[in-house]
């Protein structure tokens, strides 16, 4: 049989177009299986924290996997209760509260780490000073049914008091637009963790902050008094043994959501990174995050 002049050829192509198509396949696949670079992964996580401090919100923080203190009530319950006290969100923790309060009626048992009560009266505390009353109502419906009177006392006394408003201070009033970002992102977050570490009385952080206001950059004398101000350590609770505990409690559940931490510190670390502070911004950054890491392993061990 004859062969055809032009078999070899086309042979020859089909072979090298196979040869090209195994290549560009491992091509494909290798560019598939790598991994980005986390520099470039990373590069604009600095701009998102900064718009979170900004805004106030909260959930440009990472949430740190952690147990549930006490499953049969729900991870839910950690999560709302860091919510509700890293953003001072009087309703959000007074629903925490009712939450522990439905949960130990049908478990037929109280929270393993969360004393109910403890988490009522610090709900009450919050709503009262945001003037929530609202939430105190509901809270003070929660205790007629508990059957708690000295809880009820409290609530009522509160809602007394919810609508006396207080003097506010001039460096609290200033415009936004009277200074500059990132005066406003440091002032804004010294003073939400003053009022987070209030609430839970975390005293040792509430300390490394109220010695880190002489010392903040960018900011203005009045508003370091301002905040000098705010950092006043509350007067001590009657019952300082379930105090002690609520707050043990309340810290080991927020710090291990990663939600307690000092946005201060985080504000400072990056002021630092562009050059708008010294490094002096670095290292108050450095003692308030040590304070705070280091209350959270006392409260863990108090705890349990």
């Amino acid at each position: 049989m004859k062969k055809h002049p032009f078999a070899f050829l086309f042979a020859a192509a089909c072979l090298a177009a196979l040869l090209v198509w195994i290549a560009a396949s491992r091509s494909v696949a290798q560019c598939g299986s790598s991994t980005p670079d986390d520099e470039n992964q990373q590069a604009d996580i600095p701009q998102q924290v900064s718009g979170a401090f900004l805004t106030g919100s909260s959930r440009a923080l990472p949430p740190a996997p952690a147990q549930a203190l006490d499953p049969a009530f729900g991870p839910q319950i950690d999560e709302n209760l860091a919510r509700a006290v890293h953003d001072g969100d009087s309703s959000l923790l007074a629903d925490t509260a009712l939450q522990l309060a439905e949960g130990q009626r049908v478990l037929l048992r109280p929270h393993k780490e969360l004393p109910t009560t403890g988490v009522m009266r610090m709900a009450c505390r919050l709503a009262a000073d945001r003037g929530d009353k609202p939430s105190l109502d509901r809270l003070a419906k929660a205790a007629q049914t508990c059957g708690d009177k000295q809880l009820g006392d409290e609530i009522r006394a509160a809602q007394k008091t919810a609508s006396d408003a207080r003097s506010p201070q001039p460096a609290l009033l200033a415009s936004v637009l009277d200074m500059p970002a990132e005066t406003f992102a440091l002032y804004r977050a010294c003073l939400q963790d003053i009022r987070a570490a209030r609430l839970a009385d975390d005293a040792p952080l509430l300390k490394a902050l109220a010695d880190a206001v002489p010392e903040l950059p960018l900011l203005s004398q009045a508003q370091k008094d301002c905040l000098a101000g705010e950092a006043d350590p509350s007067p001590a609770a009657d019952d300082e043994l379930q105090a002690r505990r609520t707050c043990a409690a309340l810290l080991h559940a927020t710090r291990s959501r990663g939600a307690l931490l000092p946005r201060s510190a985080q504000v400072l670390n990056l002021l630092a990174r562009a050059g708008t502070a010294s490094a002096q911004a670095k290292r108050l950054a450095d003692k308030l995050n040590a304070a705070s890491r280091c209350y959270m392993d006392m409260s863990a061990m108090a705890c349990h």
